[in-house]
C-alpha cells in the first residue's frame, strides 16, 4: 500500500473525500441490489412461483422452457396432472422413456449436458396441487427435492396455487408470487389480443375478467375455432360478457369430449353447477365430491379422464380446485374461477325474497339485512357489488335507497356502488343515480365526473357524453375550468381510471369497428378533455381523438359544427388540431370533403371570422390544402378567401403598468401578473419564442427590404427638405460614413476612436433631428433613424427592421388574462396546492392561469402577424407578410397532430443488439489495457462489412439500408478502462454513371461528422404534412466545404419526436428515418399512416421502413432493394453508401471527468453499386493518437 500511495497523485480533500462518498454509494447499492430478488436466489437451485388460478404460472414455464430450448439449454417440464401418487420420479423416467435407467444417472446425464451447454438444466414441475399433486408431494417433495441437490448443474421450478401453499411442505424452498397483469392489465390485454390477431372490444369499460390470461385465451380459442377477429360488438353488462365467455368454453369442451353440440351438455352442467353452489348458500362452492356426482350425473365418464366434464372444466379453467379450512382441517372444494357470477346468481336468489310491496323494509330484515352490516359487509363485498348492480335494474331503487343513513360511511357500500355504475342496464342510470353520485363524491370530498365518465360513451344511458355536453355548455370557461378542468388537471392517469381508460382505448381501438354512436359519444367527451391545464391529458386526449375521428371524417365535422361558437380557445384549437391529424391518417380520404366544408362553414363562410387563435387558424387552413391536395377541396370553398379573412383589430390596446397595479398586491403579485412580466419565464423565454422575427413594420411593406425602404425615404426627404435640412442629413452621413470607414486596429485596440466616432454620429443624428418638423421627425423615427444607426454600427444595409415592444405585449396579455376570466379566488386553491413538483415536471401539468397566458399570448400573436412582418436574420432585411405552415408554427408548435406513435424500440446510445439490420455487431475486448490498445489498431470492431448494407429480413425480403447509426460498449466497464464502437451509414444519390468518382472523392477524408456533407434533412413539417406541404425536388449538389465535386443529394429527412417535454403524448423521445419529399415523389410514396409511420407504393407494397419500430435495435432505415435500385435507375439516379465510424479506448472514471485515453481510430468505408452487387469501394483510416499524459493516466488506472 505504501508503494501504491508514493505513485498517486496528490488529491485534493474534497476530492478524496467525494471519492470515498462515491465508494460508499458504489458499495450500497451493490449491498442492496445483492438483497433483491433476483440476486437473493441466483445461488439457489429452487424456485417456487406461486399466485391464484388463471394468473399465468403455467404459461410463465412453458414460455421460459421454450426459450431454453432454443437456446439449445436442457428443460423439462412436468405436470403434476399426469402424475399417480407413485414414485414421483419413477413416473418422470417412464414419461420420458427412460425408465432403463437410475434417477442418479438421470440426474447425472442431466447435470452434464448442462456443463457441456454452460448452463443451468431446468426441470420444471407445474402446478403441484393439481389431480393427486396434494397426495403425492406431500410425502415425496422434501426427498424430490434433496435429490436434486446432489446435483449442481441441475435446478427445480416449481408452481403451486396460492390458497395450497401451507398444504405442502414448501417452507425451505425460495418463493416468489406472480403478479400476472397487475399493474399493466390494459396493456397487457391489448397485447395478447393483438398477438392473437383479435380486435378490442368496441367499449372502453373493459371487464376486468378480460384482464386474466385465462378468460382471455379461452375466448380468443374461441373465436379463432369459430374464423372470427373481433370479440362481439355490444359485449358489455356482466351477462352478455359471462354468457360469452360460458359459450366459447362449452364449445371447446364439446369438442374436446367429442359432444353432440345439439345436446348442449357442457352449458346444462355449468348452468347445474351454478344452481347448487347457490343453493349451498354464501360460500359459492362445493365439495370435491358433490361436484364430481353432479358433473357425473349428466354425463358419465366411466372412468375415463378424457371422457370426463369434470376434468375439462378444470382443464379449461372454469372450475377451480381449491381448499378452505373446515372445522380445523383442510376440506378440497370446488368453485367458479371467476367469482362475479356466482356472485350475480346468489344476488339474483336474495332479490327473489323481497317484498315488492315494501323493498325497502326487506332490506332491513334478515337475511338480507345480514349482508350489510356496517362491519360485516366486508366479507360479502363482491355479494353486494352485485347487488349494487340488480337492485336499481330490478326495483328503479339506488343501493342507498334501501340502506341506513350512514350507508355512505361504509367503504364497502360505496365502492360497491362505484362498480354498479359502469355493468347496470343503461336504463337502470336515472336522475336519482346522479343524485346519488354527487352525495357520495361530496361526502368524500370527490368531483363526481370521475364515476359519470364510466357511462359517458353508452348510447343509451341518460347520463352520457349528451348529457355531459349539455352540463358544460352552459357554463362560461372560468366557471367551467374551476370544477371540469381542475378535475381533469388533478388526474394522474392511473391504469383503469375513468380518464386514461377513455383515453387508452380510443388511442388504440380500430375506430371503424367502434358502433357509430359510441364512436360519437366517445369523440363528444375527448373534446371536452381539451380544456384542461393538464397537458399529459390534453396532449393524450388529442390524440386520441385523432385515431377515433380518422375512419369517418364526417364525425369530425359533426365536432366542429357543435363546438363551433364555444368560448373556449383551447377546446376550438385542439379539435381543429385532432381533425386535421385525422385527416392526414388517410383512412377516409373521400371524408376530406365534408371536414373541409364544415371548416368553410363554421369558420370562413359569409360573416364568419376565423379563430383569433394563430394555431387554430394554421389547423383549419391546413385541412383545407390536405383536401386540395387530395382533390376532395369543395367546389364552393375558396383558400384565397379564407386567407383574406385572417385579419383582426390593430393596434393592441395600450395597457400602462399602473393600470395592471390592482393585479400585483403584495410582492410580485397574483401568478399571471408575476409569470408575464419580464423576469417570469412566460414573460421572457414563452413570449420571446413566440414573438421571433416579429418586426414592427405594416404588413403592407412585405416584400419590400429595409435597403429600399431607407432609401425611398432618403429620397422623399431630399425632394421635400429645405436647405438646412439637407446640409444637416449630409452632416450626418458623413459622420455615418467616418464610422464605416474606421481603420481597424484589432480587436479591442481602437476602442477610443470607435468612441470618438459614435459620438460624433450621435450629435450629428440629434442635429438633424433638431432640423426636422414635426411630420418629418414622426417619420424619421418610425424607421429611418433605427436603420441608419444600425446600418452604421454594422457596417451594413441590409440590416435587421426594428423588433415590437416586448413590454407592451405583456402587459396586454396580463390584462387579457385577467378579462377571461382567471381570478386567485377561483384558481389558487389548486394552483398553489394541486401542482406538486413531480407533476409540474416536463410541463406535465400547468396551472390554470398558464392556459389563459397561452390563450392571451396566441391571440395577440394573431393579431400582430395580422397587422406585422416577419423578418428573421437570415431574411438580410427582407420583410415578409407572415406565412401560416410548417414555418410559421416553428417556435410555437407543441403537438404533432398526425404522428400517433407513442415511442420507438431504438436502442439508443445503448449498445445495438444483434438484428437481421445489424447483423454482425463487433467483438468488443475487456480486461488488459494493452489488450484494449492493439485492439484499436486492428481491423476488428469496424463492422464496415457490405452485410451492413444489403440485408434479408425474416421473411426473405431484401432491403438496403438507406441510414443506420450503431453504437457497442462493453457493459458495466465505465469505472475499468475500456473500449467503445461506433458507426453510421449514409445513402447517397448521384447520376448515373458518377458513382464511382463521387466514391474516390468520399474516400479523401474521414466521414465520420455528417454535418459537413449532408447527410440528412431536419423534418419542420408534420409527419402527415411530408411530402405534399414540404415539397422539394432532389438537386444534385456539389460541396466544395467537403471536398466533394460530384454532385449528389442525401435521400433520408429526420423527424425528431422529444419525449416528455412540450408534447406529453410521447412517452420517449425518438428519431425517425423518412426518404426526403423528392424521393417520395421519386420512389411514389405514400405514409401508411401516423401509428405505422412507414411508406408503401400505390399498390400499398411496403417499400421503405424503420425496424426499430416494431423491434429492438439500432435506429435505421431501409428501402425494399429491387424496387429502389430500379426506381433510381429509371431517374437516372445511382447510390453510394458511406459507413463511417470510431473505435475509442477510455480510461475508467471514479467520478467527474478522466483524463485517461487510449486513443481513436477513425474509419471510412465507401460501397457503390456494380451490375447489381453492391461492392466496396475503397476504406481510409486516420489514427489519433493520445498525448503522453493520456496515455499515462490510462495505464495509471491498471494499478
Amino acid at each position: 500500500m505504501t508503494e501504491l500511495a508514493k505513485k498517486e497523485p496528490e488529491k485534493d480533500p474534497y476530492i478524496a473525500r467525494k471519492d470515498l462518498f462515491d465508494l460508499y454509494s458504489a458499495v450500497q447499492r451493490v449491498s442492496r441490489e445483492l438483497a433483491s430478488g433476483p440476486w437473493r436466489v441466483i445461488n439457489k437451485q429452487e424456485l417456487l412461483i406461486s399466485g391464484p388460478a388463471g394468473i399465468g404460472k403455467s404459461h410463465l414455464l412453458a414460455d421460459f422452457g421454450e426459450g431454453q430450448l432454443e437456446r439449445k439449454r436442457p428443460f423439462i417440464l412436468v405436470l403434476t396432472n399426469s402424475l399417480t401418487e407413485g414414485d414421483p420420479w419413477q413416473q418422470i423416467r417412464g414419461l420420458l422413456d427412460l425408465s432403463q435407467v437410475t434417477t442418479d444417472e438421470f440426474l447425472g446425464a442431466l447435470d452434464a449436458a448442462a456443463e457441456a451447454a454452460g448452463c443451468r438444466a431446468v426441470i420444471a414441475v407445474d402446478a403441484l396441487n393439481e389431480r393427486h399433486g396434494i397426495a403425492l408431494w406431500e410425502t415425496h417433495l422434501q426427498g424430490f427435492v434433496a435429490l436434486v441437490r446432489k446435483f449442481p448443474r441441475v435446478a427445480l421450478a416449481l408452481t403451486v396455487r396460492k390458497t395450497y401453499v401451507h398444504l405442502l411442505p414448501l417452507e425451505n424452498l425460495e418463493r416468489t408470487d406472480h403478479p400476472g397483469f397487475s399493474g399493466r392489465s390494459g396493456a397487457a390485454a391489448k397485447a395478447y389480443l393483438d398477438r392473437r390477431g383479435i380486435a378490442r372490444p368496441s367499449s372502453p369499460n373493459l371487464a376486468r375478467e378480460f384482464e386474466n390470461p385465462l378468460f382471455l385465451r379461452t375466448c380468443c380459442t374461441y373465436l379463432d375455432a369459430e374464423k372470427l377477429k373481433q370479440l362481439p360488438k355490444g359485449l358489455v353488462g356482466l351477462s352478455t360478457i359471462f354468457d360469452f365467455y360460458l359459450h366459447a368454453v362449452a364449445r371447446k369442451v364439446e369438442h374436446d369430449l367429442k359432444l353432440v353440440p345439439q345436446l348442449n351438455i357442457p352449458r346444462k352442467a355449468l348452468s347445474a353447477f351454478l344452481q347448487a353452489c347457490a343453493e349451498q348458500g354464501d360460500a359459492g362452492a362445493l365439495t370435491v365430491e358433490c361436484t364430481f356426482e353432479l358433473l357425473e350425473g349428466i354425463h358419465p365418464s366411466g372412468g375415463l379422464i378424457d371422457k370426463s366434464l369434470f376434468t375439462a372444466f378444470l382443464s379449461e379453467g372454469v372450475l377451480t380446485q381449491d381448499v378452505e379450512w373446515h372445522e380445523g382441517a383442510p376440506k378440497e372444494i370446488v368453485r367458479f374461477t371467476f367469482e362475479r357470477l356466482s356472485d350475480h346468481l346468489r344476488a339474483k336468489r336474495l332479490l327473489e325474497q323481497v317484498d315488492q310491496s315494501d323493498v325497502q323494509g326487506s332490506f332491513k330484515k334478515e337475511p338480507l339485512a345480514g349482508y350489510f352490516s356496517f362491519f360485516e359487509s366486508w366479507q360479502f363485498a363482491g355479494l353486494v357489488e352485485a347487488l349494487a348492480v340488480q337492485i336499481p335494474e330490478q326495483f328503479g331503487l339506488e343501493l342507498f335507497d334501501v340502506l341506513p343513513d350512514d350507508a355512505l360511511g361504509n367503504d364497502t357500500h360505496c365502492d360497491a356502488f362505484r362498480t354498479s355504475l359502469a355493468w347496470r342496464a343503461p336504463k337502470a342510470f336515472t336522475s336519482q343515480t346522479a343524485d346519488w353520485v354527487k352525495k357520495l363524491c361530496d361526502s368524500r370530498g370527490q368531483s363526481p365526473y370521475g364515476l359519470l365518465l364510466l357511462v359517458s360513451t353508452e348510447p343509451d344511458n341518460p347520463h352520457n357524453a349528451d348529457w355531459l355536453h349539455d352540463e358544460l355548455w352552459q357554463l362560461q370557461m372560468p366557471q367551467r375550468d374551476a370544477t371540469w378542468s381542475v378535475f381533469l388537471a388533478e388526474d394522474d392517469l392511473s391504469d383503469g381510471g375513468a380518464v386514461e381508460s377513455l383515453i387508452d382505448w380510443a388511442w388504440q381501438v380500430d375506430s371503424g369497428e367502434v358502433d357509430k354512436e359510441r364512436r360519437r359519444l366517445a369523440a363528444l367527451t375527448l373534446t371536452w378533455f381539451l380544456s384542461t391545464s393538464n397537458r399529459a391529458v390534453r396532449d393524450r386526449a388529442t390524440k386520441a381523438l385523432v385515431n377515433l375521428l380518422s375512419s369517418n371524417l364526417s364525425d369530425g365535422a359533426e365536432l366542429i359544427g357543435k363546438f363551433g361558437s364555444i368560448d373556449d380557445a383551447y377546446i376550438a384549437e385542439r379539435l381543429l388540431a385532432a381533425c386535421y391529424g385525422a385527416a392526414m391518417q388517410g383512412v377516409d380520404r373521400n371524408g376530406c370533403k365534408v371536414l373541409a366544408s364544415a371548416v368553410w362553414t363554421n369558420h370562413f363562410s359569409d360573416g364568419r371570422q376565423p379563430p383569433l387563435n394563430l394555431l387554430a387558424r394554421d389547423f383549419a387552413l391546413g385541412i383545407l390544402l390536405y383536401a386540395l391536395n387530395l382533390g376532395q377541396l369543395p367546389s364552393h370553398v375558396d383558400i384565397d378567401a379564407c386567407k383574406a379573412k385572417f385579419t383582426s383589430a390593430w393596434p393592441l390596446e395600450v395597457v400602462t403598468v399602473e393600470a395592471l397595479e390592482e393585479y400585483r398586491g403584495k410582492g410580485y403579485g397574483d401568478a399571471i401578473s408575476s409569470s408575464t412580466d419580464q423576469q417570469g419565464d412566460f414573460g421572457n423565454y414563452t413570449l420571446g419564442a413566440w414573438m421571433h422575427a416579429i418586426v414592427d413594420m405594416p404588413r403592407a411593406l412585405a416584400g419590400k427590404s429595409t435597403r429600399e425602404l431607407f432609401e425611398n425615404w432618403l429620397q422623399a426627404f431630399v425632394e421635400k427638405s429645405d436647405s438646412e435640412q439637407y446640409e444637416s442629413y449630409v452632416a450626418l452621413f458623413k459622420a455615418s460614413t467616418e464610422y464605416r470607414l474606421r481603420p481597424f486596429g484589432g480587436w479591442g485596440k481602437d476602442k477610443e476612436a470607435k468612441q470618438q466616432l459614435w459620438s460624433s454620429l450621435e450629435k450629428a443624428n440629434e442635429s438633424f433631428k433638431a432640423s426636422l418638423n414635426a411630420g418629418q421627425l414622426a417619420e424619421y423615427a418610425s424607421f429611418a433613424e433605427q436603420h441608419l444607426l444600425e446600418a452604421t454600427r454594422m457596417n451594413s444595409d441590409d440590416r435587421h427592421p426594428p423588433e415590437v415592444e416586448h413590454g407592451a405585449v405583456r402587459r396586454w396579455i396580463c390584462e387579457r388574462s385577467h378579462n377571461l376570466g382567471w381570478s386567485e379566488e377561483l384558481f389558487e386553491k389548486f394552483e398553489r396546492g394541486g401542482i406538486t413538483h413531480d407533476r409540474i415536471g416536463k410541463h406535465r401539468v400547468e396551472r390554470v392561469g398558464k392556459k389563459y397566458q397561452y390563450i392571451a399570448l396566441s391571440e395577440a400573436i394573431t393579431r400582430l402577424v395580422d397587422n406585422l412582418t416577419v423578418c428573421s436574420y437570415e431574411d438580410e432585411g427582407l420583410l415578409r407578410a407572415f406565412e401560416y405552415g410548417p414555418e410559421g408554427r416553428d417556435m410555437k408548435r407543441d403537438l404533432d397532430p398526425s404522428l400517433l406513435l407513442q415511442s420507438s424500440l431504438e436502442s439508443g446510445w445503448d449498445s445495438a443488439p444483434l438484428t437481421w439490420w445489424t447483423p454482425s455487431p463487433p467483438q468488443l475486448p475487456s480486461g488488459d489495457t494493452n489488450v484494449l490498445l492493439a485492439w484499436l489498431s486492428s481491423d476488428d470492431g469496424r463492422c464496415n462489412d457490405v452485410g451492413q448494407i444489403d440485408l434479408c429480413s425474416p421473411d426473405g425480403k431484401k432491403w438496403l439500408t438507406t441510414y443506420g447509426f450503431r453504437r457497442w460498449k462493453v457493459p458495466g466497464h465505465a469505472r475499468r478502462n475500456h473500449v467503445e464502437a461506433w458507426s453510421r451509414i449514409t445513402c447517397l444519390v448521384t447520376k448515373l454513371g458518377s458513382g464511382a468518382q463521387l466514391a474516390q472523392e468520399l474516400l479523401k477524408r474521414h466521414r465520420g461528422d455528417v454535418s459537413r456533407f449532408g447527410e440528412y434533412e431536419r423534418l419542420e413539417c408534420f409527419l402527415g404534412e411530408h411530402e405534399w406541404r414540404d415539397i422539394k425536388e432532389i438537386e444534385l449538389e456539389t460541396n466544395s466545404g467537403a471536398g466533394i465535386h460530384t454532385p449528389y443529394s442525401g435521400i433520408v429527412a429526420a423527424l425528431h419526436a422529444e419525449g416528455n417535454d412540450k408534447d406529453n403524448s410521447i412517452d420517449e423521445t425518438f428519431d425517425l428515418h423518412l426518404p426526403t419529399s423528392g424521393l417520395m415523389k421519386l420512389l411514389g410514396l405514400r405514409l401508411r399512416d401516423g401509428r405505422t409511420p412507414e411508406y408503401t407504393d400505390v399498390q400499398g407494397v411496403l417499400r421503405w421502413q424503420d425496424p426499430s419500430l416494431k423491434e429492438r435495435g439500432s435506429a435505421a432505415a431501409v428501402a425494399s432493394r429491387e424496387y429502389f435500385l430500379s426506381m433510381l435507375a429509371k431517374a437516372g439516379l445511382e447510390p453510394v453508401w458511406v459507413l463511417a465510424g470510431e473505435k475509442n479506448v477510455y480510461a475508467g472514471q471514479d467520478f467527474g471527468a478522466s483524463r485517461g485515453f487510449g486513443g481513436s481510430l477513425y474509419h471510412t468505408t465507401v460501397y457503390t453499386m456494380d451490375a447489381g452487387t453492391v461492392k466496396v469501394a475503397g476504406t481510409m483510416t486516420e489514427r489519433h493518437k493520445p498525448s503522453a499524459e493520456q496515455l499515462g493516466a490510462l495505464r495509471d488506472r491498471d494499478l
